[in-house]
């Protein structure tokens, strides 16, 4: 989903972003992920690799192409 589904799509988008949150949530709760700030009080998230592999099943990163499955 694109930021153009923020204006297109608003109901899309909040339920997109529903979505992407309660999933960081949920990794977060696994002890999957962590969450540092940098000088600049950005949130960085680091995810271990079961994270990472969690987090492409939940959809909220990208797949690697040759993983997506075709059936």
């Amino acid at each position: 989903i694109t930021e153009k589904a923020k204006y297109l799509a608003p109901e899309l988008w909040d339920a997109h972003q529903k979505h992407v949150d309660e999933s960081l949530i949920e990794l977060y709760k696994r002890g999957l992920i962590d969450v540092e700030y940098n000088e600049d009080l950005e949130a960085e998230v680091k995810m271990s690799e079961e994270g990472l592999r969690l987090a492409k099943e939940f959809g909220i990163i990208p797949m690697d192409e040759q993983n997506i499955p075709n059936d």
